[in-house]
């Protein structure tokens, strides 16, 4: 079956709006706490990023990428312990950690892109900042959900996923 091409009835769309429905419902929770971690890194990032840049004199991008990094370890210890402490993930902490970061310079990238992109458009840095956190948030979100606190082994050489 082409689902691109074929056109949905009522009956998969009503499908498809009760799986986003309950998809919303198991992680609202969850996703609250992300995003309360997540302000505290923005807190943290945009502290560092003005002193890294007014008092450290650092280019804005060298700047962002140590607010960024820095950011990326503090959520990474207050996920752990608050946002998926009832996951039981299927790898060690070091291990979670460095998927984390892993999944977290993904967002590296695409938030200092989206800074470079803002204030090259002449937005203010600290402004633009904020915008290019939101817009890797969704990223993070799922990277961490799927790849950091997974309970799935992930089998590498095959490309498939094990359920324990």
């Amino acid at each position: 079956m082409n689902l691109i091409h074929t056109k949905p009835t009522r009956e998969t769309m009503a499908a498809w709006v009760a799986s986003v429905r309950q998809l919303t419902m198991r992680h609202k929770g969850r996703f609250v706490r992300f995003g309360l971690v997540g302000a505290s890194g923005v807190l943290v990032n945009t502290v560092l990023l003005y002193v890294l840049t007014e008092t450290g004199g650092l280019h804005t991008l060298i700047a962002a990428v140590t607010a960024t990094e820095t950011a990326i370890l503090s959520n990474f210890l207050l996920n752990d312990r608050w946002t998926f402490q009832e996951a039981t993930p299927s790898c060690s902490w070091t291990r979670r950690a460095f998927r984390y970061n892993c999944g977290a310079l993904a967002g590296l990238v695409i938030s200092v892109g989206v800074l470079v992109l803002l204030t090259h458009l002449g937005m203010y840095y600290l402004v633009a900042n904020l915008f290019a956190i939101a817009v890797a948030m969704v990223w993070n979100y799922a990277i961490s959900c799927l790849f950091t606190w997974s309970t799935q082994e992930i089998d590498a050489d095959a490309h498939s996923v094990h359920w324990p």
